[in-house]
């Protein structure tokens, strides 16, 4: 039977994998799902840290970003231009119509989470993105119609947190939760396990004895040591 250690170790070894092949082939695709792996790690879903290959991607995003940084440029288009460096917008593979109403959202949430009511929250978007209330509101509800779920609502929660590094507060999830009429935690979890299962075939760990890695990790630690 497979113990704990071992499904941390397998989910690690995903994640680790995933980066690294989008290192060596740059692609929409794995754009998105290590994007939504990120998110999971900020809604306090995963049983364990995200990995370094991971981090690393969220680094070169925001170098992205401030090498196209123009102070001058508006709040609108600053908030585009990052979320566009996270690959959270334009490769998501949508149409340009969703792509500005998940940065919308985003922006929404970032008003909402601080406690601020959603009818405001909306009116100051819409404020930022030189529209109306009745635009950011129509962003804000907008469903999928094969599942009837406030989907670009979501996306634009993943958005917020990784675009900010921030990981949901017990309050804030509650907000999350309520507004979404969802558990975020678990949506998550079942967002993680169906990346999983669309690369179950591509990668196939070997398991490896625990007594073989915690010695190999001990003789990379005196190597280190030594060096």
């Amino acid at each position: 039977m497979t113990d704990e250690w071992e499904i941390v170790n397998f989910n690690l070894m995903f994640e680790q994998q995933l980066a690294r092949d989008y290192m060596q082939n740059p692609n929409p695709e794995y754009a998105k799902h290590l994007l939504e792996l990120a998110a999971a790690h900020k809604t306090n879903s995963l049983g364990y840290p995200m990995s370094d290959e991971l981090k690393q991607f969220l680094i070169d995003c925001a170098q992205e970003f401030a090498t196209n940084f123009n102070a001058e440029d508006s709040q609108e288009k600053l908030g585009t231009k990052a979320r566009r460096s996270f690959g959270l917008v334009n490769k998501m593979g949508r149409p340009s119509e969703e792509q500005k109403q998940i940065v919308m959202n985003a922006t929404t949430w970032g008003f909402v989470l601080k406690g601020k009511k959603v009818i405001y929250a909306l009116e100051d978007t819409a404020d930022e993105f030189h529209t109306t209330s009745d635009t950011t509101k129509a962003a804000w509800e907008k469903k999928n119609h094969q599942f009837g779920e406030r989907e670009l609502c979501r996306v634009g929660l993943d958005v917020f947190l990784v675009m900010n590094n921030l990981t949901l507060t017990p309050e804030e999830e509650e907000i999350a939760n309520k507004i979404l009429k969802e558990e975020v935690s678990y949506a998550a979890i079942q967002n993680v396990q169906h990346i999983r299962a669309k690369y179950k075939d591509k990668y196939k760990f070997k398991r490896v004895d625990k007594k073989i890695l915690n010695h190999r990790a001990e003789e990379s630690k005196i190597d280190s040591d030594d060096a």
